[in-house]
């Protein structure tokens, strides 16, 4: 399997991108702000989004790229230091019982396997993510 690990390409092509459809379905799903995790951020435009919809974000990305451009670009967020995780030369997987298990003690609103050939900014890809939607319970 090759890696990709220079991410700021992407991260720049994608800057100022509108935010995903999974995004707006988990927004529609609160009545108000709160906190939120965004996991694998990218260019931040959803943690933007959020930001500026008076939602307290955790923006985490394994990019280098990604968090300086989204550090950059929140003017008004307390971003939190990078997980450690994310030092490691290792990519952290988790079938999906484990991904299950992090969030026990939640309500799962949405949750969805996503595994399919496609692109990605620097060439064939295949994608392997889990979609989550959850609420505290």
């Amino acid at each position: 399997m090759t890696r990709f690990s220079d991410w700021s390409g992407y991260i720049a092509h994608t800057t100022g991108s509108p935010p995903k459809p999974l995004y707006h379905r988990a927004l529609a799903l609160f009545d108000r702000p709160g906190t939120a995790v965004d996991l694998g951020c990218g260019a931040g435009n959803e943690t933007l989004d959020l930001l500026h919809n008076g939602w307290s974000v955790h923006a985490v990305d394994s990019s280098e790229a990604a968090i300086r451009t989204v550090t950059e670009r929140a003017t008004s967020a307390a971003l939190p230091a990078r997980d450690t995780w994310a030092e490691l030369p290792e990519i952290s997987v988790h079938p999906e019982y484990a991904v299950r298990e992090l969030f026990r003690g939640w309500q799962l609103e949405h949750f969805d396997e996503v595994e399919e050939d496609g692109k990605s900014f620097g060439g064939p890809k295949h994608w392997h993510l889990y979609e989550v939607i959850a609420a505290r319970a």
